[in-house]
């Protein structure tokens, strides 16, 4: 969301309608990440500020880390990404840990993204998902995730929906210094469009 291609425009209807199937809570966020690209840029810190604006800090709480394309026959080859990736000193965790101040240490999940009908491997790997959302649930006692913000977009219906929801978006992105620098004018070309 830091130019206002068609792709950034395309984003924000795509979060309007997800945000809207959420209003009654959330067992988990599933943050996804292809294991061929795995540096945290400030694309990616920028995002996830704007989720932490949107859902607030205790969201992290309900959050489950996935890498993709780790596929059985190059798991061998991806064990340096791998073991780069949970490094308890210097790991992506750890990383997002710091730049977000988290006590909680989010679930990493490692998943095929090839023959999942028929591989056991990939069968094995969305078990490991599976077991991971369940593990969330228990540290949340089961209680779901909800927040001001989704009662909100939940007391409203139609077009009225929406515009809460974009210019939810355009705030928070605003309150995202990267952002502002990186193009909250950009953001609100996007969300203007809508």
């Amino acid at each position: 969301m830091c130019d206002s291609t068609y792709k950034d425009v395309e984003n924000v209807h795509l979060m309007v309608e997800f945000f809207k199937t959420l209003s009654h809570g959330v067992s988990a966020f599933v943050l996804v990440f292809n294991i061929h690209n795995t540096r945290l840029d400030e694309y990616t810190k920028n995002m996830l500020r704007l989720f932490e604006r949107l859902l607030g800090p205790h969201f992290w709480k309900h959050v489950v880390i996935v890498f993709t394309h780790v596929d059985e026959d190059q798991r061998d080859y991806l064990d340096a990404n791998i073991d780069a990736l949970t490094d308890p000193q210097e790991g992506f965790v750890k990383v997002i840990n710091q730049w977000f101040q988290l006590s909680y240490q989010p679930p990493l999940v490692f998943l095929s993204n090839r023959d999942t009908r028929y591989s056991k491997y990939a069968r094995d790997c969305f078990m490991e998902l599976y077991e991971a959302v369940v593990a969330v649930e228990e540290g949340t006692r089961r209680e779901k995730f909800t927040c001001t913000w989704f009662q909100e977009i939940n007391n409203r219906v139609g077009v009225v929906q929406d515009n809460f929801i974009v210019s939810s978006i355009r705030s928070a992105a605003a309150t995202v210094p990267q952002m502002v620098q990186a193009g909250t004018r950009a953001v609100a070309n996007v969300c203007s469009v809508m």
